[in-house]
């Protein structure tokens, strides 16, 4: 690039000084710009007493920082000196005498960060805070839509001698009313700096006249000075329009500046920034003030935004600027509600803006476009944290610092959270504003929300005990381990809590009230209503997510008290919002009591806490007839009370409010499969037409995990939980439809579906991201390998919908004969499980003396509905000390249901210590479960160690087993409890779908391809009590059909069982399982201990329990008690059904 000539040299430095506000250069440079330009006059001296003006309004007003938050440092010596030097030219006529003095006014900037003129030589340390900069922003501080501040004006007085000056200029110049010289076109750009005089004086009238008789050429206003001029001109008018309360006019000359600026992007400069952010701020409070449209507020607000980000100093007008992202902030929630938001338009080409063309996706482009908007918002918002908190004090530091907090939450929960990343960062800003602000209630509350977004539930826990005792209620979680609540208010009933509550939130309101004028101090808004948002998370939490049923039900309790003693009228919603409230919460509490009565032993308890449930279900219903998520939950917890007709009623009304939900469609055809109806086809015409209704199709985002929040209260927000929970809920209908189909068709149907069924596994958990999808390729690898499935080798008068095609299947073998025609042959089947046994020896009777049976329950347990009488008043004290030895070895956990599981560990204290206090069940959880199969050579198996001990070498054999499985294990800490509990929950699906199969096996006599697919089980689950169990199974079925005097197959299913319950003492299907050995082999006692165990626990409406504790007492003739058990069974049987009400999902 060749260098300007002297001349156009002179003329761009004079330029650049005076758009970028060098004052104290200007003088100097239009006395060099007059030396080559000596036939041009006012430029000149315009250029010089709008300097020495300039000069003065900043001394005044303390405008001496710039946009790029330095200081101008030779301004008042300067200013001193072009003041004198004027005084002497001006003479009593007004007019200017010349001006020979050629010294230069030396001018340089100090930076906030140091001295710019500092030897390079010295080594200059930064300074850990920048110099806090004091200027006119300070006046801005209490700026609102109805009242913009605007600096003090000067007296007139002070100003005439400018007046004068610059009228001299334009009246010798503006004569011939003509625009032929340069000095004419000059004259004109004058007229605006005299209008500015007059604006800085307050004299609006006059300020306007001097702008209405404008005569400029385009040329001389596209670019450099003159531009700068024209936005001060239109700046100058809108806010003298202003002032005279035309304030649509005031708007329309805003944009028109704006439209100047935006026209010409690549134009800077500090003066023309200086003019277009008061356009910009003035404008916008205007329109918040007049309730502008979004058309018209956006582009502004964006343009304030783009250049706040990329020209201005973060340290420049700082109160002004978190004024505007305030109401910023504010104005796109508002916008985002009302659906008057549109996305910010994409350059296609130079000059040419695209617009939204796609309808189908109008919604979907839109709230992507607001959340990018948002996120360059409150990243820009954060960063002037800093900025103007840097001098504060504390007291101020925690006014903004709250104020901000506020303004994240509440953008967010109406835009979206976005991506994991994201709320990562509001958490830490989170976390960081509590040091802040001292025990803020509300800051609190924003943790606990936040950290359930991200599924950290162990941290969620502590953030929810914090608020909670902000809120009167310190360790509302804590009890000891009976279960006892050990808290300071442990005696107070819930209304004397909910008491508590209420007189903290009356203090609050009473200490904002006393400091409401103080505009430093930080104003608590906590409320009733945020409580009750908070105890139904946290049933949430501790329901949904946990499992634990006493804790939800009493949270349950104190959110159902405190909305009803809410006055609606103070709460801020609508009639409508208001019941909508109520019903969720007594909704919230029904299923928290359904759940602690599943997980009740106590008979008369459980029954109580099932009445409280359905009662406080109906008074939701009541509220809100249109909730088809509480007719689910009614309609669940009268099938698990066993009221089916009722049951049958309230899911239809579910399915009516709501027909493509899954789980929906899953209680009704297990409801249509209870022995009441027993109507197996009508259940899998049920489940097609669930399928069809809702999609064999599950579409999952590809950035689901990241991509999304784990839970969301936001509306129409995706988050993880709802993918997972449709998943699962698929998956879980898929796997009733084949046993349904089992049962119509026979094993060998069900077989040929389980091909599929693998695919449909491994095609969802490679979409969630579980690392259980590489286990299930080659679990359906392995299945077609075992047993040579071809998926048509049977045609179904049922059609199974298909996920995804299934992989290209082995045939089958032509007979399920083929693998038990003789006996030779079934002896050669059995191989496999052979090696499960002791070889060296045989043992000629089996000792059932120390078999470790669990406990009886606690001796204050009531007797279920008074049904039969305690045998105990029969039995001897021998027998007695007998049973009681028998149970020791095993004690069921006192803490299983009463005591709360402690933070960071899964809620299932069913599960037994095996080393250091960690369970299997955490031992997996930890590790990735794709390594968890590991070679054959590292995976233990059942074993001679395993499978012939006694309760002592039992738990030596399970500590072996687990220290096996660790060292194959890689422990992963740094991923959330929700992916934890996701992968444990789907690698129980996994072993499920393995164990259906060898049942399947099992019942088609079919023992080889059984016992291989106990095998793979095992691989996947050597420590899940469903594994031993179906062992168990395994080896009892063939030692009763195959080989009844093979004694060691026996001991071996004895053994199996046991070890299901020490893994699991409330396994359900084991107690009666080994209770049904135990009567085969005509041990009475035993089988008793399990069957009295099993019907007081969680068993209480098995009717096979209940029907084998009767033949249990009839053998010991003891009639009447029989005759209850078989009575109470026959009625429990009409309302089983095929499959398990457990299974579906609760707090929907």
């Amino acid at each position: 690039m060749e260098p300007l000539s002297k001349p156009l040299q002179a003329a761009h430095e004079l330029d650049h000084a005076r758009c970028y506000g060098d004052w104290a250069l200007v003088p100097e440079l239009a006395r060099k710009y007059k030396k080559y330009h000596p036939d041009e006059t006012v430029i000149v001296e315009s250029a010089r007493y709008e300097a020495i003006f300039s000069l003065f309004v900043m001394k005044q007003r303390h405008e001496d920082v710039t946009s790029k938050g330095e200081r101008a440092s030779g301004m008042e010596p300067a200013f001193q000196y072009h003041r004198e030097t004027l005084d002497a030219r001006v003479d009593g006529t007004g007019l200017l005498t010349p001006l020979h003095h050629k010294d230069k006014v030396a001018s340089n900037r100090r930076s906030i960060w140091g001295n710019n003129n500092k030897s390079t030589s010295q080594v200059i340390s930064p300074p850990i805070q920048p110099e806090l900069v004091i200027d006119s922003d300070a006046l801005h501080c209490n700026d609102d839509p109805h009242h913009i501040s605007l600096a003090p004006r000067l007296d007139p007085a002070h100003t005439e001698k400018y007046l004068k000056a610059f009228q001299g200029i334009i009246e010798k110049h503006t004569r011939s009313g003509q625009l032929a010289t340069k000095d004419d076109r000059q004259a004109q750009l004058a007229k605006i700096i005299v209008a500015r005089i007059y604006f800085e004086t307050g004299r609006y009238a006059k300020a306007l006249e001097s702008l209405e008789r404008l005569a400029l050429r385009m040329e001389d206003v596209h670019s450099g000075y003159g531009m700068v001029l024209l936005v001060q001109a239109r700046v100058i008018k809108a806010i003298c329009f202003e002032m005279q309360g035309d304030i649509d006019a005031a708007l329309d000359t805003y944009e028109a500046a704006w439209d100047v600026f935006d026209q010409h992007p690549s134009e800077k400069g500090e003066m023309l920034s200086f003019w277009i952010e008061e356009c910009l701020y003035r404008a916008i409070l205007l329109h918040m003030r007049t309730n502008g449209p979004a058309r018209r507020v956006l582009p502004l607000m964006r343009g304030y935004m783009h250049l706040a980000s990329s020209h201005w100093s973060s340290f420049w007008r700082m109160h002004k600027r978190w004024i505007i992202f305030s109401h910023y902030g504010r104005y796109l929630v508002k916008a985002y509600q009302d659906e008057t938001y549109f996305p910010m338009p994409i350059a296609t080409q130079a000059g040419v803006k695209a617009s939204t063309v796609n309808l189908t996706s109008e919604k979907h482009n839109s709230q992507a476009s607001a959340y990018e908007e948002l996120l360059c918002l409150t990243a820009l918002y954060r960063n002037l944290l800093s900025s103007i908190t840097v001098r504060l004090d504390s007291k101020q530091r925690s006014r903004f610092v709250h104020e901000l907090a506020n303004f994240f939450y509440d953008t967010h929960n109406v835009i979206g959270w976005g991506e994991i990343s994201n709320i990562r960062r509001v958490l830490q800003f989170f976390q960081k504003a509590k040091e802040h602000t001292f025990n803020s209630t509300t800051i609190s509350r924003y943790i606990f929300f936040t950290l359930m977004r991200l599924g950290n539930y162990e941290e969620a826990g502590y953030a929810f005990r914090s608020y909670m005792e902000l809120m009167g209620l310190p360790d509302i979680d804590k009890t000891d381990e009976n279960g006892v609540e050990i808290t300071p208010f442990a005696e107070l009933d819930i209304p004397s809590r909910i008491e508590h509550i209420i007189i903290k939130l009356h203090a609050l309101r009473q200490i904002a009230e006393s400091r409401k004028d103080d505009s430093s101090t930080v104003q608590e808004n906590e409320n009733e209503i945020n409580v009750i948002e908070v105890l139904l998370a946290g049933i949430q939490l501790y329901g949904r997510e946990l499992r634990y049923g006493k804790l939800s039900a009493f949270l349950g309790d104190l959110a159902v008290e405190l909305v009803n003693n809410v006055d609606p009228a103070l709460s801020g919603y609508t009639s409508e919002e208001w019941m909508s409230v109520v019903a969720a919460c007594h909704r919230m509490r029904g299923t928290s009591y359904g759940l602690f009565a599943a997980q009740a032993h106590d008979p008369e308890k459980r029954a109580t806490y099932h009445s409280e449930a359905l009662a406080s279900l109906t008074k939701a219903s009541d509220i809100d007839n249109n909730s088809w998520k509480i007719y689910y939950e009614i309609a669940l917890q009268q099938a698990q009370m066993k009221d089916i007709g009722s049951a049958l009623q309230s899911i239809g009304r579910s399915l009516q409010l709501k027909p493509d939900h899954l789980a929906s469609w899953h209680l009704l055809s297990l409801i249509n499969s209870c022995t009441q109806f027993r109507q197996i086809p009508q259940a899998l015409s049920t489940i097609q037409a669930g399928l069809e209704k809702c999609g064999s199709n599950i579409q999952i985002p590809t950035n689901i995990t990241y991509g999304m929040p784990i839970l969301s209260w936001t509306v129409d927000e995706k988050h993880c939980r709802a993918y997972h929970d449709r998943s699962e809920a698929y998956l879980r209908l898929r796997i009733t439809q084949l046993e349904f189909l089992e049962a119509l068709e026979g094993p060998d149907a069900a077989l040929s579906g389980f091909g599929d069924l693998f695919s449909t596994y491994t095609h969802l958990a490679q979409s969630l991201g579980m690392s259980e999808a590489q286990a299930a390729v080659k679990a359906g690898e392995n299945l077609k390998r075992i047993a040579s499935i071809k998926t048509d080798v049977r045609k179904s008068s049922v059609n199974i919908v298909p996920s995804s095609p299934p992989p290209a299947p082995e045939d089958p073998p032509n007979s399920p004969k083929s693998t038990r025609s003789s006996r030779a042959k079934s002896v050669t089947a059995m191989d496999s499980v052979r090696r499960f046994s002791m070889s060296s020896s045989k043992r000629g009777a089996v000792d059932h003396s120390n078999d470790p049976v669990p406990p009886l329950p606690l001796a204050d347990e009531k007797k279920n509905d008074g049904r039969r009488k305690s045998t105990e008043t029969v039995r001897s004290t021998k027998e007695k000390s007998r049973k009681k030895s028998v149970a020791e070895p095993v004690k069921r956990p006192s803490s299983t249901l009463t005591s709360p599981p402690m933070l960071g560990q899964r809620r299932d204290s069913s599960r037994l210590s095996i080393k250091h206090g960690s369970t299997a069940e955490e031992l997996r959880r930890d590790s990735a479960p794709g390594d968890i199969i590991a070679p054959s050579g590292m995976t233990p198996s059942f074993s001679v160690a395993s499978m012939r001990s006694n309760s002592m070498s039992s738990t030596v054999s399970l500590v072996s087993t687990a220290t096996a499985v660790s060292t194959t294990t890689t422990v992963s800490n740094n991923v959330s409890a929700f992916v934890r509990n996701q992968r444990e929950r789907w690698h129980q699906l996994l072993v499920k779908l393995w164990l259906m199969s060898t049942n399947s096996f099992i019942k088609s006599k079919r023992f080889e391809e059984a016992s291989k697919a106990i095998v793979e089980a095992e691989q996947l689950g050597i420590m899940d009590a469903v594994v031993w169990h179906q062992l168990g199974n395994l080896c009892f079925r063939t030692y009763k059909d195959e080989e009844p005097e093979n004694q060691e197959l026996l001991e071996t299913a004895l053994d199996a069982y046991k070890k299901a319950l020490m893994l699991e003492p409330d396994h359900v299907r084991t107690h009666i399982d080994l209770a049904s050995a135990y009567i085969d082999v005509k041990e009475w006692e035993l089988a008793e201990a399990l069957l009295e165990r099993v019907t007081k626990g969680p068993g209480w409406d098995q009717p096979e329990a209940w029907y084998m504790l009767g033949t249990v007492y009839k053998e010991q003739d003891l009639f009447e008690q029989a005759k209850s058990c078989l009575l109470y069974a026959v009625e429990l049987n009409d309302a089983t059904p095929m499959g398990t009400f457990t299974e579906l999902p609760r707090f929907v």
